[in-house]
């Protein structure tokens, strides 16, 4: 390793000859900094969870379940569900320890072909897309105080939202430690929004003007096509533990660090969510949180007083959480993909002393603002959801399969194999009840998906020269402009073989390594 005050030269391409070259002197070499421990992965998992979902309208699995009761049942299963996914992407980043997430772990147990097609539709459309609405339902929550009495016109609010899209933008680029900070800030702020509306339940019961007869079962028959969709909802409001995953590089120790943060925020979520939707349903019937269109809004009205306006104010830290999140989520997934040679190869590099994937973040500003030019892009992201859960069961299904395949890669943690089976088992269902309720939505999510194939064919499999060469020139002129690197080695590193680099990589458990005489790193094992 470089020692503290070790200097080292790296080039950066220039302009003319190849002979001539730029060098800049920095402290340590151009990489991935480990840098997130447990209580920023633990923000990471709880902020990219929380969003204004809880806020707005969990009305959706109410409808669908046809009761309280039911409701209540659906939200707790679906947090059981949601714990067997974040168990099996424990286990899934522990193993292959890479960043990328999704895309990693299929392209590893099923090839680079639906991997390729996983990371087309997030860096396409879904990421972008949710980025788009987040910021946009943040401006409107800051601009509505100025349009008590009618609903704000689409300029200001698409204005403020690509000001937040082009602020996060810069905070990612910047550094990772600013990015982590604004994670935990809005992590703190959403759970402290939920805790004052369950606190403000909990107040409501003490001087009895909470109502626990709204908790029955009274309500239309059970229709197995509408819980079907209560269960989807439910599952897209616990949706976001997967983002921890895509930083698998930059967390510290991750075989600690993964575990902790994801099993502690997991519990934390799934206990603000029931008591949330507990106290919503102590104060409010039924009926009254059909009818509403922002749940919180109209319980803050009713049960907080003077404090009601601090849930408008949580509902905009979320979906600018969540946003940031994805932010530091998709620029990996994207580096993890040029890294491949899937993608352009200027998106694999660094910044030379922040260390962020820089030129992945700026790609991903661009897309997000030109989502908000369309003007029901939720439309779009529903049809990819359902394609969505059918990449995350796939990912899952990845664990028993390499354990078939590579009986001997090093397992730091390793969960009983019934639990990516069931939590897949429980993708697939879902999948499946999308496809027979919405077939139309299903297909088109499935066609938009498929659209990847021929670029696809184009990048990886034709790869012409006048491409390649257009890719090559954007890359030198790109990387001169943003003062980038590929990403390098320290000495120990670039010393190693292939062989002893996989090995040093956990590719092969300890009990197996062989080393020679003298040597520090393993040569060849049995």
């Amino acid at each position: 390793m470089l020692s503290v005050g070790a200097r080292r030269k790296h080039r950066l391409p220039v302009k003319g000859t190849g002979v001539n070259r730029q060098f800049v002197e920095l402290e340590k070499p151009v990489a991935l900094r480990r840098n997130i421990g447990v209580f920023k992965a633990m923000n990471i998992v709880v902020g990219c969870t929380i969003g204004g979902g809880i806020f707005i309208s969990p009305k959706g699995i109410l409808i669908n379940s046809g009761s309280v009761g039911m409701a209540m049942i659906v939200w707790s299963i679906c947090g059981v569900i949601t714990m067997l996914g974040a168990l099996s992407y424990i286990e899934l980043g522990t193993t292959l320890q890479r960043c990328g997430g999704d895309y990693a772990y299929i392209k590893e147990a099923f090839g680079p072909i639906l991997a390729f097609l996983r990371l087309w539709t997030q860096m396409i459309i879904i990421r972008p897309g949710v980025i788009a609405v987040l910021s946009r339902t943040a401006a409107t929550y800051c601009v509505k105080p100025f349009f008590e009495y009618c609903d704000p016109p689409a300029l200001p609010v698409n204005l403020l939202a690509a000001a937040i899209i082009v602020l996060l933008t810069f905070v990612n680029c910047f550094r990772l430690s600013w990015a982590t900070k604004v994670q935990d800030f809005c992590a703190v702020g959403k759970v402290a929004g939920l805790f004052l509306i369950i606190f403000a339940g909990i107040l409501e019961i003490w001087f009895g003007n909470g109502k626990l007869e709204y908790f029955t079962f009274d309500g239309p028959a059970l229709d197995p096509g509408k819980l079907s969709q209560a269960f989807y909802s439910g599952m897209f409001a616990y949706a976001g533990w997967f983002y921890l995953n895509t930083v698998t590089e930059e967390i510290h120790r991750p075989e600690k660090t993964m575990p902790r943060a994801m099993i502690v925020g997991e519990v934390v979520i799934i206990a603000m969510y029931l008591l949330t939707i507990f106290a919503y349903h102590i104060v409010m019937s039924a009926h009254d949180v059909i009818e509403s269109s922002a749940v919180a809004v109209t319980f803050a009205k009713s049960a907080m007083g003077s404090l009601g306006w601090t849930v408008p104010i949580a509902v905009l830290i979320s979906c600018v959480g969540v946003a940031n999140g994805i932010f530091l989520a998709t620029s990996r997934v994207m580096y993890a993909g040029a890294r491949d040679g899937t993608l352009p190869t200027i998106l694999k590099t660094l910044h030379v002393t922040k260390c962020t994937p820089m030129p992945a973040i700026l790609l991903l500003c661009p897309i997000s603002l030109g989502m908000l030019a369309i003007k029901d892009v939720s439309q779009l992201i529903t049809f990819l959801s359902s394609v969505r859960w059918l990449f995350i069961g796939m990912s899952t299904l990845a664990i028993p399969w390499l354990r078939y395949k590579q009986p001997h890669r090093h397992r730091p943690i390793r969960y009983p194999v019934w639990i990516p089976v069931v939590f897949a088992t429980c993708c697939a269902a879902m999948v499946t009840m999308s496809g027979y309720s919405s077939p139309v939505a299903m297909a088109t999510g499935l066609g938009i998906t498929a659209t990847g194939l021929p670029v696809y064919w184009l990048v990886r499999v034709k790869k012409p020269a006048w491409l390649q060469n257009c890719i090559d020139k954007m890359t030198v002129k790109l990387q001169l402009l943003l003062q980038c690197l590929e990403e390098q080695f320290d000495d120990e590193d670039a010393n190693k073989t292939e062989m002893a680099k996989a090995i040093d990589h956990s590719l092969i458990p300890k009990e197996k390594r062989r080393y020679k005489k003298g040597q520090k790193y393993a040569t060849t094992a049995l």
